[in-house]
């Protein structure tokens, strides 16, 4: 189906765009949140370094757990509400 015909409204999700772009979209969207809570909850520049790591490493775990929910859940999901 065409791009353009899905609503804007919609939440993407693997099954609603490209895999490669939901895979982007996801780790850049976690990524600045962690840096955004890591420094709020450090609030110190010294500590930069630390908080990057931290919210990288926040970031891989729970991009990875979203696409183990997408591909695993919402498979299924998907599936049981097409039959």
């Amino acid at each position: 189906d065409d791009v353009m015909s899905r609503s804007p409204l919609a939440s993407p999700s693997i099954f609603s765009v490209a895999y490669q772009q939901f895979l982007i979209y996801l780790f850049l969207l976690l990524f600045a949140f962690n840096i955004i809570y890591y420094t709020l909850l450090v609030f110190s520049f010294r500590e930069f370094f630390s908080v990057l790591f931290t919210a990288l490493l926040s970031t891989i775990v729970t991009w990875l757990l979203a696409i183990l929910y997408q591909t695993l859940l919402l498979r299924k999901m998907k599936n049981s509400s097409a039959q």
